[in-house]
């Protein structure tokens, strides 16, 4: 039965695979024939409102699926070896398999009811698969996480309710109608904002690091954190109608911001990988601000790339650490294999837009794009400084990995086993190959950089500003954490947006309720209400049983009483 379950793991993976091969086939004719389908199914009709499930086939949603099950496969094939002592196998296929299948409804769906059943679907399986390892850090976390989640449900909802008025659920027809009628626009962007963690709902992505190292892969490569942006790019023409660009772009630009500041004071490895994944969908929101829906396409693509292959080094290198994730406290000297300290470079170096690595194609052609037009210094700058950030943690994580010597446990790892190498493998060919891919796919035509002589010193000046600042950094870090404790718990904690997101908010509330508790509910009310009521009767029911029960001189003047109003009366 065991070898049944470890089989699960391959023949999944070999579904998936399959069907990734077909999707990027369909992808290629669709592009090369331009060709786009729309696919209706009529659910339920409501007065003159035809409900329908609506599906949208071309050239993005096919290739994105593609990438969707091309990383998914890979990680189940990588699931088999990290969850190998775990006794929960059938759960765990089955919630990644709901996972993915969420997913895949989201890509291809075409009107508000199909998309709520993937959207709310990764909201749902997320919640599972964060708190499958049922302890208090992942019950809290998994909390965080559904209940952000589901404030930006409940905000795509609210949009649902506001596009009865123009009696239509597609977004392909929406571009026809007034820009006066698309203001439910506002909450569908705050809904994709809050699934892609953008300021101020930042806190729970970090928090979802409790789930299995394979889980948070997938989910911050291709399935869960993406949604938001993919939804944008969706929306992009009825975007362009309305005036929120500039709220997206500076949301996305304190995002970037405080996410690279925190990296750089974070000592949690995997928690520095959630990081930068936030600062690179801030980056891809920034580009759809900007209207550049197909470069935060590009990126989108190329990001899910690279950033699963990191994960699934960061889960060798923690696995090989039983779980151990201070990276203070890790090194590669102990672990010998020279194939996994390759591919944990090329990562960084990808993530921190290394020439010719598939971030390079994709990241730094977003900023030089940015960089020949006419913005705000306000906004050149905090992009500046946002790129800088990225470079640096990057840089500040492979020098304490490759230099340090403070490893408490010397071990020894190996990676010949195939159930290691061959997804390291597959998606170290994905992410090689898919910055050059898929901007030939992508772009039509060449895409021309035009810079002044300030600018590409400044691109320059940028990198080895970057490198000497990173390395004092690391090399300061201990007396900074001394020194600097109160800016560095600001830090730390993602500028206490973790705490206003739960600490807080829960404070406010227990608070609230005691007081009502206090003056209300023990209060008034209660000297009031019924059991204030009753306490009155009882203690009038004491004194009338002192005065009566068996009190001869009561009864005889109340004879007397009687007596004379019978007179009286007579």
């Amino acid at each position: 039965m065991l070898y049944l379950k470890y089989n699960m793991f391959k023949i999944i993976s070999m579904i998936m695979f399959f069907f990734s091969m077909l999707f990027l086939a369909l992808s290629l004719l669709f592009k090369f024939m331009s060709i786009n389908m729309v696919i209706e199914w009529s659910i339920i009709k409501i007065m003159s409102m035809d409900m329908k499930i609506i599906m949208m086939v071309d050239f993005y949603s096919l290739f994105f699926s593609f990438i969707v099950m091309y990383i998914s496969s890979s990680i189940m094939l990588f699931s088999e070896y990290y969850m190998e002592d775990n006794k929960m196998m059938n759960r765990f296929i089955i919630l990644m398999l709901l996972f993915v299948i969420s997913m895949i409804m989201l890509i291809y769906s075409s009107n508000m009811i199909f998309l709520l059943l993937g959207w709310d679907g990764l909201g749902l399986v997320s919640f599972l698969l964060v708190i499958f390892y049922q302890n208090k850090s992942s019950l809290s976390g998994g909390l965080l996480t559904i209940l952000s989640n589901r404030l930006g449900d409940g905000f795509l909802i609210l949009g649902l309710c506001m596009m009865y008025d123009i009696m239509s659920y597609n977004y392909i027809y929406m571009i026809y109608y007034e820009p006066s009628h698309m203001y439910f626009m506002f909450l569908i962007l705050l809904a994709c904002m809050t699934k892609s963690a953008q300021f101020p709902f930042s806190a729970w992505l970090p928090a979802a690091m409790a789930a299995p190292t394979p889980v948070s892969s997938l989910v911050h490569s291709s399935t869960l954190v993406t949604a938001g942006v993919y939804l944008l790019i969706r929306y992009s023409d009825c975007l362009k109608f309305m005036n929120f660009n500039m709220i997206l772009l500076y949301t996305c630009l304190l995002t970037m911001l405080m996410s690279g500041l925190s990296a750089m004071y974070e000592n949690d490895l995997k928690k520095i990988v959630a990081l930068s994944t936030l600062s690179q969908l801030s980056l891809m929101m920034l580009a759809v601000s900007l209207g550049m829906y197909d470069m935060a396409f590009f990126h989108l693509i190329t990001h899910a790339t690279f950033k699963s292959l990191m994960f699934l080094c960061v889960g060798v290198l923690m696995h090989s650490y039983s779980g151990y994730q201070d990276m203070r406290f890790m090194s590669t000297k102990f672990i010998k294999s020279n194939f996994l300290s390759i591919l944990m470079i090329y990562t960084f170096m990808s993530l921190g837009g290394m020439f010719f690595l598939s971030g390079f194609y994709s990241k730094d052609l977003i900023i030089e794009l940015i960089f020949m037009n006419n913005y705000s210094i306000l906004i050149m700058t905090m992009l500046y400084m946002g790129s800088m950030l990225t470079i640096m943690y990057s840089i500040r994580v492979t020098y304490m990995i490759y230099t340090n010597s403070l490893n408490f446990n010397s071990l020894s790892l190996s990676l010949g086993s195939r159930l290691l190498l061959s997804p390291l493998l597959m998606l170290f060919f994905l992410s090689i190959f898919s910055g050059g891919l898929v901007s030939w796919l992508l772009l039509d035509s060449p895409v021309y950089i035009i810079l002044n002589f300030n600018m590409k010193i400044a691109i320059l000046l940028l990198i080895i500003l970057t490198v000497v600042i990173s390395y004092s950094f690391t090399k300061l870090f201990l007396v900074i954490n001394i020194k600097m404790s109160i800016f560095n718990s600001f830090m730390n904690k993602m500028w206490f947006i973790n705490n206003f997101s739960s600490k807080y908010i829960i404070n406010l509330s227990l608070n609230y309720s005691m007081y009502i508790n206090k003056f209300i509910d023990k209060g008034w009310s209660e000297t009031m209400g019924g059991l204030g009521f009753y306490i009155k009767l009882v203690n009038l029911s004491k004194f009338s049983n002192n005065y009566f029960y068996y009190t001869m001189p009561m009864y005889l003047l109340s004879f007397i009483f009687w007596l004379i109003i019978i007179l009286f009366i007579i």
